[in-house]
């Protein structure tokens, strides 16, 4: 469930990158009634980014302020992809701001029919020199949470048309990626055939995934846990020139954490923790366990020592990034500085991009309702220019691996492309960030 904190740091992260690339920004809303500009004006400093916002509720006001016509809203309806389009534009064009965002749909409980359920929110997001993007979401419960869900879905799409501009953050060290890795991880015995990888070449703003493979095909791979993990080590290091997204928990919540850094941390991981079992006493019941600011903000699905994950906590840390760190044969941003000639590791979490996309939906398993969903989840991130269209065997194998693995991967390494326009990813990190991690999504 879509929450105040969630909004609130999308809300900042849109304000912090309209202010890298001096953006004015504008918002036209429907549904929301002006929900949107109340997220970013409730934050110190906004009126630096926000130039207007325009609540149209009702087909007279998105004609009168925003231009959209008539002729458009009776031929289509106020909640249509043409209506949505022609709020964004219109909201540029009668206002000072260089991008704006619009929603309009259906949040309940009434008015929805069989073609345009409750739930159908249509936004899209304008910037002044770029095509105007659009995307269609079908959010489910009441009409609060519907109206939450549209908001924080807008915010996101502010941050992909920003990121489209193809400005990348600098990043420190003169390290400039041309390629992509995800990884979705495993502890398992048989790590080998449950870790799955996705690499390929960023194309401009975007991914072309060229290889998709699970552990144990890597050269010195095996089955097991322990060729496998000493093969992906051996890979991520050989993989200089690339951003690499894994999906494990990268630190602890600060409670559990002795040391005043990360690096730190991980170095004396496997002495404070040297067994899964040691790790696993931290935790506490399901619901009370605690989580990391990050974990909390990217609304990862489980705590770090959470007994379905610890396995992979200590497992990544203790076997993948402590040797990465001991042999300097990575950079971990935000925490350490990244550098030339060294891959870019970083956390990120395909669950929590996919919710940002709207598209969180049940997709692990064997039924068709699953291979169906994977599908459309592929189809999604190549529609919104997030990826381009895998080769034959690469979307077969995605849509086909029924544990959800391979489209782990694939976005995983969406994740970490997306990283790489995320402002924190060069940010010297608060003090907090500097011990327990950032996830990007």
């Amino acid at each position: 469930m879509t929450t105040g904190a969630d909004i609130a740091h999308r809300a900042r992260m849109v304000l912090e990158a309209c202010r890298a690339q001096k953006l004015m920004l504008a918002t036209a809303e429907s549904c929301t009634g002006g929900m949107i500009a109340a997220a970013l004006t409730e934050i110190a400093g906004s009126s630096e980014v926000v130039e207007r916002g325009f609540v149209t509720y009702s087909n007279e006001a998105k004609a009168e302020l925003l231009g959209v016509p008539m002729a458009m809203i009776a031929v289509n309806g106020a909640v249509s992809e043409p209506v949505a389009r022609a709020m964004a534009e219109g909201a540029v064009r009668n206002s000072r701001a260089q991008i704006a965002v619009s929603v309009t749909g259906i949040a309940g409980p009434g008015g929805g029919t069989p073609t345009k359920p409750v739930g159908l929110v249509h936004i899209a997001c304008t910037r002044e020199g770029a095509d105007t993007i659009h995307a269609a979401y079908r959010f489910k419960g009441g009409r609060a949470v519907v109206r939450a869900q549209s908001v924080a879905a807008a915010l996101d799409m502010v941050l992909r048309q920003i990121a489209r501009g193809r400005r990348r953050v600098a990043l420190p060290g003169g390290a400039a990626p041309s390629r992509v890795v995800g990884v979705d991880f495993s502890g398992a015995a048989q790590a080998g055939k449950a870790i799955w990888i996705a690499s390929g070449a960023i194309e401009s703003d975007t991914v072309r995934i060229e290889r998709l493979v699970p552990a144990l095909e890597l050269p010195g791979g095996g089955a097991g846990r322990a060729a496998a993990l000493a093969a992906l080590v051996k890979y991520v290091a050989s993989e200089t020139d690339a951003a690499v997204g894994f999906d494990f928990p990268f630190g602890l919540p600060k409670q559990f954490v002795r040391e005043n850094d990360w690096v730190a941390f991980v170095r004396g991981f496997p002495k404070r923790f040297p067994t899964v079992a040691r790790l696993s006493a931290l935790g506490g019941r399901p619901r009370k366990e605690p989580k990391r600011r990050c974990d909390s903000e990217a609304k990862t699905p489980f705590s770090a020592i959470n007994r379905r994950v610890v396995n992979q906590t200590w497992c990544g840390i203790a076997e993948v990034l402590r040797p990465l760190i001991e042999r300097d044969a990575a950079r971990v941003p935000p925490m350490q500085r990244p550098r030339a000639g060294a891959p870019i590791v970083l956390e990120v979490c395909p669950a929590s991009t996919l919710k940002a996309e709207g598209v969180y939906w049940t997709y692990k398993g064997r039924s068709k309702s699953c291979r169906a969903a994977r599908k459309s989840i592929l189809d999604t991130l190549v529609s919104r220019g997030l990826l381009v269209r895998p080769g034959r065997a690469i979307e077969k194998t995605a849509i086909d691996n029924i544990g959800g693995d391979a489209l782990d991967a694939i976005v995983a390494a969406v994740g970490a492309h997306r990283a790489l326009y995320d402002p924190r990813v060069a940010a010297k990190p608060d003090p907090l960030t500097a011990v327990e991690g950032t996830v990007f999504f």
